[in-house]
Order: C-alpha cells, then sequence, then structure tokens
C-alpha cells in the first residue's frame, strides 16, 4: 500500500525526492517506473476505461511505497483519499522564477537530447500510443498545454511564462489549502534529510542528500526515464525498416522464382 504521495510539479526537486526515499528503503515509483510498469494502467485511465481507484489498485499489485511525479501529482487528492494514512509530500522551489526557468531549460535540454527524434515514436504503434494517451494527456491537465512537448516546442510563445506560473501556483496553493495538515509536508529539497526524516520518523542518515538533476540539466535523468521507452520504440523501428527491405526482395524472388517455372512449362 502506497505510504507517501508526492504532489510536486515537475522541476522541484522530485528526482533529489525519489532518491533519498529510496535510500530511507521506500519502493519508489517516479516517471521512469510510470512509462515502464503504469503505462497501459495510466492509457486506460486517459482513455475513460478505468477509474483513478483502479489505478490506485495497480500501484499497490505492484507493492509500491511511494508515487512521485506525473501524473500522479495531478491526482494526489484522489489518492489521499484511496490512501487515507499515506502522507503527502509537496515538493516547491525558492520562487516561481526559477521554477519556470528550470522547466524551461529542462524541456529545451529535451528537445537538444533528442531532437525531432520523438517523431519517430509516431512511426511506431508502442510511441504513438504512449504519445496520444500518456503524454499529450497529462501534459494538457497539468500545464494547460502542449507547447513544451518536443513535438511542439512553442517556447518562443510569449504566454508561457503566464500560463505557466499561474499553474504551478493554482496547483501549490491548492495542495496546501486541501491537504489535511498532519498529513502534509511542504519542503524544498536544499533543506536536505532533516524536515524529510522528522516528517517520516526516520532516522538522519550518514550521508549527505542525494541531489540530483540540478539546474534543470537533462540527459542523466531521461537516459534513465525513456530508456525502455526509447528501446521498445527503436526495435519496432527497426523491424519495421527491416520488413521494408527484405519484402520487396521475398516477392522479387518469387516473381523472378514463378516467372522461370512459367517458362519452364511453355517450354513443354
Amino acid at each position: 500500500m502506497v505510504q507517501i504521495i508526492c504532489a510536486g510539479f515537475q522541476k522541484t526537486g522530485t528526482k533529489s525526492l525519489s532518491r533519498a526515499l529510496e535510500k530511507l528503503n521506500y519502493k519508489v515509483y517516479d516517471a521512469g517506473e510510470t512509462y515502464t510498469y503504469m503505462r497501459e494502467t495510466w492509457m486506460d485511465f486517459f482513455r475513460g476505461k478505468i477509474t483513478i481507484e483502479q489505478v490506485c489498485q495497480k500501484y499497490d499489485e505492484e507493492m509500491c511505497d511511494v508515487v512521485v511525479d506525473g501524473p500522479s501529482n495531478y491526482f494526489w487528492e484522489e489518492m489521499a483519499a484511496y490512501w487515507p494514512n499515506a502522507k503527502i509530500i509537496l515538493t516547491v522551489r525558492d520562487n516561481e522564477d526559477k521554477w519556470y526557468q528550470s522547466i524551461l531549460q529542462f524541456y529545451q535540454g529535451t528537445v537538444k537530447w533528442c531532437g525531432k527524434l520523438a517523431y519517430l515514436g509516431y512511426i511506431t504503434p508502442y510511441g504513438l500510443m504512449t504519445e496520444k494517451y500518456l503524454t499529450m494527456p497529462y501534459h494538457r491537465l497539468v500545464f494547460g498545454n502542449t507547447n513544451f512537448h518536443p513535438l511542439i516546442q512553442d517556447f518562443k510563445n510569449i504566454n508561457n511564462e503566464a500560463i505557466y506560473k499561474r499553474k504551478y501556483r493554482e496547483h501549490n496553493s491548492y495542495v496546501q489549502t486541501q491537504a489535511e495538515q498532519k498529513r502534509l509536508l511542504v519542503m524544498n529539497v536544499k533543506e536536505g534529510w532533516k524536515p524529510l526524516c522528522e516528517f517520516l520518523e526516520q532516522k538522519v542518515p550518514k550521508e549527505c542528500f542525494p541531489f540530483r538533476n540540478k539546474g534543470g540539466e537533462t540527459g542523466e535523468f531521461l537516459d534513465t526515464l525513456v530508456e525502455s521507452h526509447v528501446r521498445r520504440c527503436k526495435i519496432e523501428i527497426v523491424t519495421l525498416l527491416t520488413l521494408m527491405v527484405l519484402i520487396p526482395i521475398f516477392v522479387a524472388y518469387y516473381l523472378n522464382g514463378s516467372g522461370r517455372l512459367i517458362s519452364l512449362f511453355s517450354t513443354s
């Protein structure tokens, strides 16, 4: 049963929090696990086939202790109702300006990391279904648009900053006003172990707090996040290209063989 629901937006230290909770011996399902183990479940949810309660049941079946990042951060309230004893952690940045610059830098880095490679996802069934029923719906829910998605890349839209900052403020305000205060920790990860361990009634580890993706860095995170996703798409692409090459060869060989047979019967 899930013990901790992390409601923080992306680029608020969620990856650092995930690593810290892992070091405290929690089984954490972050974005990487979402795309690997929870992909079909969340796609069924966004297609309207199952309820959020059934999504929660799947997390329980996976023996998950902690949910982090999207889409669970958007549905923290429903999950808090489903797991009434779970604690809620809201990670925040120093201010919304720093958060916006971090998330902008991250998604610009995403484009540099994969470029238009994201289009390859649209020629594979696996990639197409993931984009259509998981990534895109989540972007629309959380940010109100898909401008920062690698396929859109509308970074120069003059309204982005106002829209994204508003979404950030509204989300944080809603969590802080609606969550049961005794269940809630509002945390800036730069505070380190102390507030987290006090909240969870855990001993503070001797090692340093495991900061990750500082300053909006992209590469390491994406390598981990989409490794299995990209590998699956690459396999499907290679298979498709191989078939495109082999099928004409086999057809030509077959027709050539048939021609020889026809010629042979004709001479007979």
